[in-house]
């Protein structure tokens, strides 16, 4: 009898780790997007949500690059000509097939300076130039497969399809159920944006919400709460950045001061909670290798002398971003004990700004082409190799506009019933793949 009983609970207790199809999961989120068009979003946040409706030729996931739309690719031996197949029978929202000339079209849109054409079911991209990268660059949400219909609607044929989109509000979308890989295991997704940091533990704590960011110290309160908390990949860079056009920053002497003055380690120490890592470089070292190169110095005798009679700065943050603003009146501390005059400021009168870039891709060089793009900054030429990258990193530093402060994680709190969340580190969200434990 205490046999059968055993085999009977362990029956019960794998029929309970079993995905279940139903439930809507909600998500909270601190950003707010206003657009979902994946070469008009301006965020990482606009390019989660895009990815939940679009497709791309490929994917990527803790592995490396996966099929997505192309079942599998070859290319020649220079890199200059690549042939994608494609994925047979494949749906668009609206019922009606996904075309090779209709991936062509939108790939020729967010692609520039290739030669894209359909034949067949395959899909070739020629460039006079090798692409060793392409397919990160394919992986990468501005290369979504949206098709732009005459009415100037998005169609895709993702896990998701739109149903309401208020921007910067909320987007509620549901579960495709002529997903080629198949229907996702939820019923629907509700993201709720622009929402602050007490808002999202409120919701939390009510069981409003099913996920929601944190901060690095509440992050550790969850997990001491039992509820689940997960980092992301180690991609958000947090740098301060002196605006170009403000007269108070143009003197290179007061930018090194200020690069010297701050105190990454007891920042990252308490207010970080040792989440992420200190860095001196764009590019966290994880992608290229070299970022211990760049120096991480603190001298704040140095900084004294170049600061003195040099004028008062204000330094801005996004005032919904509790970790930039701790960081933010760290850094105008250090400064102050290196006889600076920094004040805070959270409107547009502010002379450099506590910034926070993220990315969506792992690939070095396009991750430095989406920092640039946030900085509004030129991206330098020559960074498709390690060398050519590394000299790149040096053009931006120099002169101390920007000043890398930390590498930090994506952080998330979940309630226990949401199941195979995204893998630990993963830098896209997978939310076709998750799915909600039913109610005791």
């Amino acid at each position: 009898m205490r046999l059968i009983a055993l085999l009977w609970l362990a029956a019960v207790s794998s029929f309970a780790a079993r995905p279940r199809y139903g439930g809507t999961l909600v998500v909270e989120m601190r950003g707010a997007p206003n657009a979902l068009d994946p070469l008009a979003a301006d965020s990482p946040d606009a390019h989660r949500l895009s990815l939940l409706i679009f497709d791309r030729l490929v994917d990527l996931d803790d592995k490396g690059v996966r099929p997505g739309l192309a079942t599998s690719w070859t290319s020649d031996a220079t890199q200059n000509h690549w042939t994608f197949h494609l994925r047979p029978n494949v749906k668009l929202h609206d019922g009606s097939a996904l075309t090779p000339g209709a991936i062509a079209t939108a790939l020729n849109t967010a692609l520039s300076g290739r030669a894209i054409q359909a034949n067949g079911e395959t899909i070739t991209i020629q460039s006079v130039l090798p692409m060793p990268g392409l397919l990160y660059e394919l992986a990468h949400a501005r290369a979504s497969i949206a098709i732009r219909l005459t009415n100037g609607t998005l169609q895709g044929s993702g896990p998701f399809r739109a149903m309401e989109w208020l921007p910067g509000e909320k987007l509620i979308v549901a579960a495709f159920d002529g997903y080629w890989a198949g229907r996702p295991y939820l019923d629907g997704v509700e993201v709720r944006l622009g929402r602050g940091l007490r808002d999202q533990l409120s919701e939390l704590e009510a069981g409003k919400a099913d996920v929601i960011e944190t901060t690095p110290a509440e992050f550790r309160r969850q997990e001491l709460r039992g509820r689940r908390a997960w980092p992301g990949a180690t991609a958000d860079l947090i740098a301060l950045v002196h605006l170009r056009g403000r007269p108070a920053v143009q003197d290179a002497r007061l930018r090194q001061a200020v690069a010297l003055a701050v105190d990454r380690g007891p920042m990252w120490n308490v207010l970080l909670q040792k989440q992420g890592e200190t860095t001196a470089s764009l590019l966290p070292s994880w992608m290229t290798g070299f970022g211990f190169v760049f120096a991480n110095q603190r001298d704040p005798a140095k900084a004294r002398e170049l600061g003195a009679g040099q004028p008062a700065i204000t330094l801005g943050h996004d005032p919904a971003d509790w970790v930039l603003k701790s960081i933010a009146e760290r850094i105008a501390l250090n400064a102050r004990e290196a006889s600076l005059t920094m004040r805070l400021a959270t409107g547009i009168d502010a002379d450099a700004v506590l910034a926070r870039l993220h990315s969506t891709s792992i690939d070095p060089r396009l991750t430095l082409g989406d920092y640039c793009r946030q900085l509004k900054v030129q991206t330098p030429a020559g960074a498709s190799t390690p060398e050519g990258l590394y000299q790149a990193e040096r053009r931006l530093l120099d002169g101390y506009w920007i000043v890398p402060l930390f590498h930090v994680p994506a952080l998330y709190a979940l309630q226990i019933r949401v199941r195979n969340w995204v893998p630990a580190g993963s830098l896209h969200w997978r939310l076709e793949e998750v799915w909600l434990e039913a109610a005791p």
